[in-house]
């Protein structure tokens, strides 16, 4: 074989015209066209395997491989999906003659087979992809299974990838180089392209990907050192705001005899805190220098930050060696943390250590019970109706475990076939029950795995102070609900030296912050020691599945298709409680300036969607519970016989509902039903007097079902403490209307809860049929669901997404009014001659789409209005309030409030907790807060103006913190957090 620049290039085109030459034989025209999958086909399928057969130690190329050498030497078209190959047959012979024979010698296939003494491992092309002698190669995914042997053998060669990213494109005479995702229009400039900054870069972030511990490496004889280099490579400074620092690097050959040329010094990705520079200007791509045996090279790397944060940046040092030119290179990390007083006062305490966990927990085969809590109050409301226990069947615990995919190994192969089949039903009135059954199942089972990750082991647990017949244990994420334990739930423990016969079960107390207060037999008691150790395994409260469960079957048994199956044909057929052209004596006089409130408002209090629900939806701001409340007063007043349940999914939800109803509603006809396990404390104190707290014995208390049907009109809870009246068994037809806030972040099933066994659909009893409302946006968060599997089968969607989303159904959106509009940012439409149609498409009967928005600036609503809301929201803000702080010089740009500030900063862990936080945004978050209150010239803002919102407990407690700092916050600063 020819040793000459051209080797590699001749050696592929061989193979290439045996390839063009084993076509012509099988009497295929490569002039004529050919479909470039065939092709592959054959080449991989058919001539690959011949030649390897008749020389077995041949290196073979990729069928890509082949076509880029053609594309060089010849003319290749690619049109409307098929390959056209012109060869001259002079220029195939002209090759040919530079080759011994058409198939190489046993002697030329030493030069193609891979040299496995010395694999090529290293990250970057060489800078001509032909200007080097051919070496022996490893794949990449080929990487991890050679690692180990190279680091044995200490070689630490230039990793070459391959020319899979040299893909010929379909699009015509172009060259694409996937790995830049770029195309060129011939091979020369693909070949420019192969030799600039922007593929060296990219094949740098594509090996670190893959083989960051090699990247790092110390190489070829060079060096890299620097006083403040860490063992993983990473270069650390520290340095705090508009201070500069520099710091030398070292480049040394310690080679004997080898000259290595320093090629190239590229930062990864632009940030202008780093900046690097160097005599030669090799950093600025504009040099080269020759390291002789034993030079040194120094590159000064500076640092100017501007703001606080944590900047990372990956660095290449690229070498060539020897007179091919070699090139291989040599990764650095430079990090640098720009801190202030409040970062470092943040700090982690101590490091994160990851919680043991307990991959298979056997479960005692004796369980001893422990100190059940103390009778809480009169629990006189009665039981009628049993909440059974709803255990997973195995069969279908089976088929989630097999990913709910038929498999031929599997046990009851028909019973899970049946299952599959069920699933992928479309849901019906038949089928709603035993479909969302089997989806609380399949979450249940997620749950399980979940809660185990909790599960602790050489956990202490210490006496309390207040009762010595409780432990105390500290459970990390507590205050997060990682894990969710509750008052009265249960955990499981066993010493650790313990043989397994014996598991001690604790009743939660109490719940503090990070502790949970646990109470035990007194034969634990009495053996407990100080620091003795013990395994502990959570468990989850599975009332509210059970509750979903019985809401589901309930469903199915009361006749209840008319309301969760709603046609055109069944809706709006019990005729109307009231006349729409009657006046409604408004409680919120504001309302009336709102068409669309007003119009739910009234359609609610006709009931003109009977059977079916009344959907109330808009955007966030836009006034739904307003509306809502507005229509629970009105027909608390209109019909004094009714009997009203307003429900939310959460307690600060069912609160706010409560609060508002009182501004008009008399304390003695309201009742707020709490669940027995809620702290007193986190109730608002507008409200207490309607609770069922007992102040008098300090306990909660649930009446009887009587003395809630006399002396109640409205009752508000929570959806699932709304299962409590459930089980009370009240007589058919006593809640005539039943209201669900927020209902778009609730599980259909979990909606159900209210509706099933409450909600009496008939029309011709004493008050006439019963009416559901449901108010929330689908266009928000839903409900968090753990069950990829119940996801995927719908169980996340709400039951008021299903209503919407519904093709041609009662409350989908008429087509010729389904029109983007342009977006509306003028004042209060109802100032404007009053033409706003309020029903926006929609059957105003059973929905209503509310679009004024009371909250927020143009600018904040543009995006969603676009993307959700069809561009049919209205600014309805209060002007100077919205635009009190557009003026404002904080602001990057002016009567624009919105600041997207970017913190490099990093989420950090300690001790066991699993919460995050992260003291760079937090000191930006309080420097905003200070310049706000600091703000002159324009409204004053006070504490009450500004809110603070993080996802993780950690990052609050960070905050407060804060307090601690009197250098840099005074304490009024401060009161703003809270």
């Amino acid at each position: 074989m020819p040793e000459n620049n051209h080797s590699e290039t001749f050696t592929k085109l061989s193979i290439a015209i045996d390839f063009i030459d084993f076509l012509t034989e099988r009497n295929i025209n490569i002039e004529a066209g050919n479909d470039k999958e065939t092709l592959r086909s054959l080449y991989l399928n058919e001539f690959k395997p011949l030649v390897q057969l008749a020389h077995p130690r041949c290196k073979m190329f990729s069928f890509s491989q082949v076509f880029y050498c053609l594309s060089t030497q010849y003319t290749v078209r690619y049109d409307e999906g098929k390959v056209f190959v012109h060869v001259a047959e002079n220029s195939m012979t002209k090759h040919r003659s530079k080759m011994a024979a058409r198939f190489p010698t046993e002697s030329q296939h030493a030069e193609c087979e891979v040299d496995q003494s010395e694999p090529d491992l290293g990250a970057t092309r060489s800078r001509s992809r032909r200007g080097r002698k051919k070496k022996g190669k490893v794949a990449v995914d080929q990487f991890i299974a050679t690692n180990t042997a190279m680091k044995k053998a200490g070689v630490s060669k230039q990793f070459q990838i391959e020319d899979e990213f040299i893909e010929y494109s379909k699009d015509g005479m172009t060259y694409r180089c996937d790995l830049c995702e770029i195309a060129k229009g011939d091979a020369h400039e693909l070949e420019t392209h192969l030799r600039g900054k922007r593929h060296r870069v990219q094949q740098l972030i594509f090996c670190l990907s893959k083989h960051r511990d090699y990247m790092i490496q110390d190489k070829e004889n060079i060096q890299i050192t620097c006083e403040h280099t860490l063992d993983d490579g990473t270069i650390c400074l520290e340095t705090v705001e508009e201070e500069t620092k520099k710091t030398v690097i070292n480049i040394k050959n310690t080679s004997k005899e080898e000259t290595i040329t320093f090629e190239h010094c590229e930062m990864l990705k632009s940030l202008r805190v780093f900046k690097l520079t160097d005599a030669h200007q090799v950093c600025d791509s504009l040099g080269k220098v020759a390291l002789k045996p034993g030079d040194q090279y120094q590159v000064t790397f500076t640092v100017h930050a501007k703001n606080t944060g944590r900047f990372k940046i990956p660095t290449g040092f690229q070498f060539s060696i020897g007179p091919d030119r070699e090139i291989f290179t040599i990764v650095r990390y430079f990090s640098v943390t720009c801190t202030d007083s409040v970062i470092r006062e943040l700090q982690p305490t101590s490091p994160y250590e990851r919680p043991s966990r307990v991959a298979v927990y056997t479960d005692s085969s004796k369980i001893i019970d422990g100190l059940r809590l103390p009778q809480e109050g009169d629990a006189g409301l009665e039981r009628a109706i049993s909440l059974g226990i709803y255990y997973i069947p195995f069969k279908l615990r089976s088929a989630v475990n097999h990913g709910f995919v038929y498999s031929p190994d599997v046990k009851d192969k028909e019973d899970i076939l049946q299952l599959i089949e069920t699933m992928k039903q479309k849901l019906s009135e038949f089928n709603h029950a035993k479909r969302f059954s089997m989806m609380l199942h399949m979450e249940e089972v997620q749950m399980e795995v979940d809660i185990k990750k909790y599960d602790m082991e050489g956990a202490v647990m210490t006496p309390c102070k207040d009762n010595p017949r409780l432990l105390s244990l500290k459970v990390p994420g507590l205050a997060e609900n990682r894990p969710s334990v509750l008052r009265g739930d249960c955990l499981f423990v066993q010493p650790v030296n313990q043989s397994g016969e014996y598991e001690y079960k604790g009743y939660v107390h109490h719940v503090g912050l990070n502790d949970v207060f646990l109470g035990f037999d007194k034969k634990l008691m009495d053996k407990f020691l100080k620091n003795m150790k013990f395994k502990v395994r959570f468990t989850f409260n599975r009332l509210p599945l059970r509750l979903q469960h019985r809401a589901c079957e309930l469903a199915s048994r009361s006749s209840l298709n008319d309301l969760l199956f709603p046609t055109a044909v069944s809706a709006s057929t019990w005729g109307t409680l009231r006349s729409l052209d009657d006046s409604l004596k408004l409680k919120n006089e504001l309302i009336g300036n709102n068409e669309e409130q007003l119009d739910a408002v009234c359609h609610i209090v006709s009931g003109t969607s009977r059977p079916a629900p009344y959907l109330v939806f808009g955007p966030p701001g836009t006034g739904k519970t307003v509306t809502i409340v507005e229509a629970i007063k009105q027909i608390f007043f209109c019909f004094p016989n009714s009997h009203i349940l307003a429900c939310a999914p959460s307690n600060s939800a069912a609160d706010l509902i409560a609060s508002r109803l009182l501004d008009h509603i008399p304390k003695k006809q309201m009742f707020r039903l709490n669940a027995f396990s809620r702290q007193w404390t986190t109730v608002p104190d507008k409200i207490r007097e309607c609770c069922n707290f007992d102040k008098s014995t300090r306990k909660w208390y649930y009446p009887q079902r009587q003395e809630l049907m006399d002396n109640y009109r409205i009752i508000v809870c929570t959806l699932v403490t709304s299962g409590r009246l459930v089980s009370a068994n009240f007589p058919p037809g006593h809640f005539t209307h039943v209201f669900v806030d927020e209902a778009g972040h609730a599980m259909e099933p979990e909606c159900l809860i209210p509706v099933a066994g409450l909600l009496h659909l008939d029309p011709g009893s004493e008050v006439t049929g019963g009416q559901l409302v449901l108010a929330g946006d689908p266009k928000q968060l839903g409900s968090v669901l753990q069950s990829p599997l119940a996801i995927k089968f719908g169980l996340g969607k709400s039951l008021l997404e299903r209503y919407m989303t519904t093709k041609k159904g009662i409350y989908d959106r008429k087509k010729d009014t389904q029109l983007k509009q342009q977006p509306n940012h003028s004042e209060n439409k109802a100032n404007n001659n009053n033409e706003t149609n309020a029903s926006h498409g929609y059957n105003t009967k059973v929905l209503t789409k509310l679009v004024r928005n009371y909250r927020s600036h143009p600018a904040i609503l543009e995006v969603p209005n676009e993307l959700f809301y069809d561009n049919e929201l209205e600014v309805c803000a209060d002007k100077l309030d919205r635009e009190s702080l557009c003026q404002w010089e904080g602001l990057p740009k002016k009567d624009f409030p919105i600041i997207f500030h970017g913190v490099v900063g990093e989420d950090t862990r300690e001790e066991r907790s699993p919460s995050f936080f992260n003291p760079e945004e937090v000191s930006i978050v309080l420097r905003y807060v200070k310049k706000l209150m600091e703000a002159r010239g324009m409204t004053k803002i006070k504490e009450q103006h500004i809110g603070i919102i993080s996802p993780y407990r950690k990052q609050v407690l960070s905050i407060l913190l804060i307090r601690a700092i009197s250098l840099q916050f005074e304490p009024r600063f401060v009161k703003a957090l809270f």
